[in-house]
């Protein structure tokens, strides 16, 4: 049995799922049986997003497909965050989606401080803990500021494994065709302070 995460449709209409803990001896993506499920009260077909339990069919000579044995509850709700100072003297996590004032407790790490921006897993309830996922930067640095809309709206920073493939087999660009006209002088109404140059 493998807890899985499905991740996509393929063009053929096969579900595709991913384990949720990797293992070198496991296979990276598993293809889903078509099969329908059993018709039970509140049972019901999985779908892109969904966790679920999976039989490999080892049986048949293959660990790369399987069919859902059971849907299972969706994973804690996540969220972005800025280490803040406590009254107490303590660390807390602001919520950056929510109210100013949506501060939790989360686990101590030293790996985190104040004004780090992170990625953590909600809190059950009254006096549960976030926990730190993982550190996105520091909320001063620009470049922390896409992942950290990436993290809150769940966006994939990388490419599927086939776009990957795809774009290897592109190779790299070359100038071919193109005139360099690099020597040229231009101007540009951006500011001092501007990252790119688009209005040259």
């Amino acid at each position: 049995m493998v807890v899985a995460e499905v991740v996509k449709v393929t063009r053929d209409g096969d579900l595709v799922a991913k384990p949720s803990v990797p293992s070198a001896s496991g296979p990276a993506e598993i293809i889903l049986s078509r099969a329908a499920p059993r018709r039970r009260t509140g049972r019901h077909a999985a779908g892109v997003g969904d966790r679920v339990l999976v039989r490999l069919d080892t049986a048949h000579g293959s660990s790369d497909s399987g069919h859902v044995v059971a849907r299972l509850p969706k994973r804690r709700e996540t969220f972005v965050g800025v280490i803040v100072p406590d009254v107490s003297g303590g660390l807390r996590v602001e919520n950056c989606g929510a109210k100013p004032d949506t501060t939790h407790r989360f686990q101590a790490s030293e790996t985190v401080g104040v004004g780090d921006v992170v990625h953590c897993a909600s809190p059950h309830g009254a006096g549960d803990q976030a926990r730190v996922l993982e550190r996105i930067g520091a909320l001063d640095d620009p470049r922390c500021i896409p992942a950290m809309v990436a993290a809150r709206y769940e966006i994939p920073m990388r490419f599927d494994a086939d776009a990957e493939r795809e774009a290897a087999a592109c190779g790299p660009p070359t100038d071919h065709g193109r005139t360099d006209l690099t020597g040229l002088p231009f101007v540009t109404i951006d500011g001092d302070d501007a990252r790119d140059f688009d209005d040259a």
